[in-house]
């Protein structure tokens, strides 16, 4: 399965956003060993437990409370939550 062409939905109250196309995995690799290059360089490296998160494909609107939020990650599934 190609990620990066993955079809994503992200439900927000009664706002859409659709994206299909996003980085590759390569792309990813590179962006997180420039980040350890970089952080070897300035503050030592990354340390063991550490979490990289590499950023959302899809930007969703602010919201307020009690707002339903939903992604539909196609053959992947889907996840529903009430945020409070």
């Amino acid at each position: 399965m190609d990620l990066a062409r993955l079809r994503i939905s992200l439900r927000i109250g009664h706002s859409i956003k659709d994206v299909s196309t996003g980085p590759s995995a390569e792309e990813l690799i590179d962006a997180v060993v420039w980040l350890a290059n970089n952080r070897a360089r300035v503050h030592g490296g990354l340390s063991k437990g550490q979490v990289v998160i590499t950023g959302s494909r899809v930007s969703g609107p602010l919201t307020g409370s009690r707002e339903t939020v939903a992604a539909d990650f196609g053959p992947i599934g889907a996840i529903k939550t009430v945020l409070y």
